[in-house]
């Protein structure tokens, strides 16, 4: 937020913030679900909603948003794999084992099931003559299509408010694929000499980080989500063994460096309390199988 105020300063234009609290993210969060017809469970569903209000009451039709730069730059760790088994890794499931009452046979089965499809589309792009690499980036658009772009379609245009992606324009999408993958985003960065700032423009590459898993082991957020499970028709498949002993341990996530299994845990209930709570506004039932006999169903 600093760098986007240092920035709009600069350019003497005006930055308008849309501040989410956690007690208006779980306000916000039912009716932020129930526009979402398929199953993406992203907590930034919630900032597109709220973003998306607060354009239609300053009376704004259309907005622009950067979504897409990169999977066309091929910017994300992921896109730059050297083989399939550490591209797997980056896409390992968003839910981790432990909060699940899963027999290991059944959890193998799904994590092989998603990594053969996931390795027959690449394998599919490489027929073409293109090299790992581009068949990896090239299968980054598959996020855009299923995930990125509907959470922001979905979340803008429940307040009628349409958002436009200029990244995504033909001409040029077609001109950032011919270059190589590129983690700085080169070509922003020419663009924008004289522009911006030099301080700005030499920052190197960061991300957005959210505050919802860590609102999941240590907020109110957390706390709802549990109650709500307790009674969710998930409540058979879920460890409450090890959600308690999240919840209840000592460990932090409020540091700079927390444990990559923690930070799992947290994303982990998270997803598994949003798609509860999906399925709860939408009237889904879902099949409760016994262990052995949803392994062979599948």
């Amino acid at each position: 937020m600093p760098f986007s105020k240092y920035v709009c300063e600069f350019l003497n234009v005006p930055l308008n913030e849309v501040i989410l609290s956690e007690k208006e993210f779980i306000k916000l969060m039912p009716q932020a679900l129930s526009n979402q017809d398929g199953l993406s469970m992203d907590p930034t569903i919630v900032a597109y909603y709220a973003l998306g209000k607060a354009a239609e009451k300053r009376g704004l039709k259309v907005v622009i948003t950067g979504t897409g730069s990169d999977e066309i730059f091929g910017s994300y760790d992921w896109l730059h794999s050297d083989s399939m088994e550490q591209f797997d890794h980056w896409m390992k499931s968003a839910t981790t084992k432990n909060l699940l009452m899963i027999d290991d046979d059944v959890w193998n089965h799904i994590s092989e099931t998603c990594f053969q499809d996931r390795k027959h589309k690449i394998e599919s792009f490489m027929t073409n003559g293109e090299n790992l690499g581009d068949a990896i980036r090239n299968f980054g658009f598959y996020h855009l299509e299923a995930d990125a772009l509907p959470r922001v379609d979905l979340g803008t245009m429940n307040a009628s408010v349409e958002c436009r992606v200029p990244l995504l324009d033909q001409d040029f999408l077609h001109a950032a694929l011919s270059l190589p993958p590129d983690k700085e985003k080169s070509l922003f960065r020419n663009l924008s000499k004289n522009r911006i700032p030099i301080e700005i423009q030499k920052r190197p590459k960061c991300g957005f980080p959210h505050p919802v898993f860590i609102w999941m082991k240590h907020g109110e957020l957390g706390r709802v989500a549990y109650e709500f499970l307790k009674t969710s028709q998930l409540k058979d498949l879920i460890n409450f063994k090890e959600l308690d002993k999240f919840l209840n341990d000592s460990s932090s996530l409020l540091g700079k460096n927390p444990s990559a299994h923690l930070y799992d845990l947290g994303s982990s209930f998270w997803y598994l309390y949003s798609f509860a709570l999906w399925c709860d506004i939408h009237k889904i039932k879902v099949p409760i199988m016994k262990r052995q006999e949803a392994y062979y169903e599948n």
